[in-house]
């Protein structure tokens, strides 16, 4: 039986159905998260007020289908799951293949010919990419991105300048994004 619950920031009547008691929602007026209490609803039993007493464990994600957003039913916040090891490790690779890219591109920019090359331009653009995408990769909000797997084609493709440690590296970041379960879970939030 849904409850009734007042969002804390907007004060609006939101209808919260018993499981999400306790639990983080989002109110689809304000967008404000927030945790219903019994503070917040006068009709509390309880077993809930135990739960509320006690943080919600971190636990996967549900998916909640969009006619109960646009019902003004509140919406569970979606809590990240822990980071596979995987991740962190493209992380540091692709951390170690931005600087060598951009080690390779600065050394052909030095040569007359290597201006005119194209590769030379691909390595540092490589290089400026796969560096910045490695801060988030490293960070706690990874799994709010796209899956880098633009980054690590390109790390492929700069074998092109003899560059072998980033092809190497590309591919192993491509058979993550790929046949890891894991990996793939967790950047659909899953």
């Amino acid at each position: 039986m849904p409850r009734i619950t007042h969002c804390s920031a907007c004060s609006g009547k939101l209808r919260v159905p018993d499981e999400l008691f306790g639990q983080f929602v989002k109110c689809p007026n304000c967008s404000q998260t927030f945790t219903t209490t019994e503070e917040n609803s006068p009709y509390v039993p309880t077993a809930v007020a135990e739960r509320v007493a006690t943080p919600p464990p971190m636990s996967a994600p549900r998916t909640v289908p969009a006619a109960d957003f646009q019902r003004g039913r509140p919406v569970p916040v979606l809590a990240p799951q822990s980071k596979p090891g995987q991740i962190q490790a493209m992380g540091v690779m692709f951390l170690a293949g931005g600087i060598i890219a951009l080690v390779v591109g600065t050394a052909l920019g030095l040569t007359c010919v290597g201006l005119f090359w194209p590769g030379t331009y691909l390595s540092l653009v490589l290089g400026i990419l796969a560096v910045s995408r490695s801060i988030t990769l490293l960070g706690d909000q990874a799994y709010s991105m796209a899956p880098p797997s633009g980054i690590a084609v390109l790390q492929i493709v700069n074998v092109i300048n003899g560059d072998v440690p980033n092809c190497v590296m590309g591919i192993i970041s491509l058979v993550f994004l790929l046949r890891d379960p894991k990996v793939r879970d967790y950047f659909r939030g899953m």
